[in-house]
């Protein structure tokens, strides 16, 4: 099984997406997310397609820490 995770910059928008090891698995001892934390040099954050009660994040989305979940940007205005 593989997990989503969204790779964040400093102001915890996200700048892509991809797929990886399943988020209960460890990589040379560590939880998954934090090994592709250390390993991207990136901030990583699972996000799950198929959790109706979570957003399933794209990019421009801002993750927030309070409810731990993803939210979508504005649109723009033509």
């Amino acid at each position: 099984m593989v997990s989503y995770y969204a790779h964040l910059d400093q102001d915890n928008v996200v700048t892509q997406v991809v797929t990886g090891v399943d988020e209960t698995e460890t990589i040379e001892g560590l939880p998954a997310v934090e090994w592709y934390t250390n390993f991207l040099g990136v901030k990583n954050v699972v996000t799950y397609i198929d959790n109706p009660s979570k957003t399933y994040a794209g990019i421009g989305f801002v993750f927030d820490e309070a409810t731990q979940d993803f939210v979508a940007p504005e649109p723009v205005e033509p």
